[in-house]
């Protein structure tokens, strides 16, 4: 039989009233640690936003847009009632701006909504305005096209936008202007390997509905209208990068005005796979001779 000693340790350690000791003396501590560090728990809430984001972007199947709400709400709530506190205070802010980060990378995917291809679609006329020209190489040049028609397909399953690969010698277009071509298309790929890039998802957020080849040349497109306020804005810019480029190319002909074209305005098309990997190597050649 146990001493009363014993016993009385046994019941004060392992019962309810111990565990509500240890309670006691984990806030205590935890308290002790924060009032340490209350100079810097401002910045704790970026990250804390952060974590919430990964946390909708780590879940297996979308949320419902009202489960975001809720858990804002809920997390609101624990905050007012926890206010008179400063640990309440605290753990209160936490759960807000976790909550806030999940709820604003839901609302930005709701935001981004738009319709994406389902199936692959041969030769189908796709009308649009040009957002962006991008010369890949001398044979090769990508379009990415707000989209104003696409065959046959209704308002409501028509995408946001395309992007389609062309030759170079077909694909003499300006940003802003109205086209008309013969395309190939395909909904954004998924993933290639477990874990790897997900194309599919940078597409979403970038409002890209499909993506494939142009098989035919790119005609203009009479009576499109005026283009939207944001693509003239863009047209102005462009124009200014190409004068731009044609003086630093004026100035610095061959490799180094390619280099230095691309190093300002982004123009990479007069950069050759050749020169882009020595560059790369010297970089790195660079980088291991410098002192640590």
């Amino acid at each position: 039989m146990p001493s009363r000693d014993g016993h009385a340790s046994g019941h004060w350690g392992n019962g309810p009233r111990g565990r509500i000791s240890g309670g006691v003396l984990l806030a205590a501590a935890l308290a002790r640690t924060l009032e340490a560090e209350s100079d810097r728990l401002s910045l704790w809430v970026p990250v804390l936003f952060a974590c919430g984001i990964l946390t909708y972007f780590g879940l297996p199947e979308e949320p419902r847009l009202l489960s975001a709400a809720a858990l804002v709400m809920a997390a609101a709530g624990i905050y007012l009632a926890a206010r008179g506190t400063g640990l309440g205070l605290v753990v209160g802010g936490a759960a807000l701006a976790l909550a806030a980060g999940f709820a604003t990378a839901r609302l930005h995917t709701e935001m981004a909504r738009a319709p994406v291809l389902t199936k692959e679609m041969r030769g189908i006329t796709v009308k649009g305005w040009v957002e962006l020209y991008e010369p890949r190489d001398k044979s090769k040049a990508m379009i990415t096209l707000r989209v104003i028609g696409l065959g046959e397909l209704p308002p409501q399953e028509t995408p946001y936008r395309v992007r389609v690969t062309l030759p170079a010698a077909s694909a003499k277009v300006s940003t802003g202007e109205a086209v008309s071509l013969k395309a190939t298309l395909r909904p954004p790929p998924e993933p290639i390997a477990p874990h790897g890039f997900d194309f599919g998802r940078t597409a979403w957020f970038d409002r890209l509905g499909a993506t494939g080849y142009g098989t035919g040349t790119v005609e203009t497109l009479a009576g499109a209208g005026v283009a939207p306020l944001g693509l003239r804005l863009w047209a102005a810019i462009d124009r200014l990068r190409s004068v731009v480029n044609a003086r630093i190319r004026a100035s610095l002909p061959g490799e180094r005005g390619e280099i230095a074209a691309a190093l300002i305005t982004g123009e990479r098309a007069g950069i050759s796979e050749e020169d882009i990997r020595r560059c790369a190597i010297q970089a790195c050649s660079t980088f291991c001779r410098s002192p640590a």
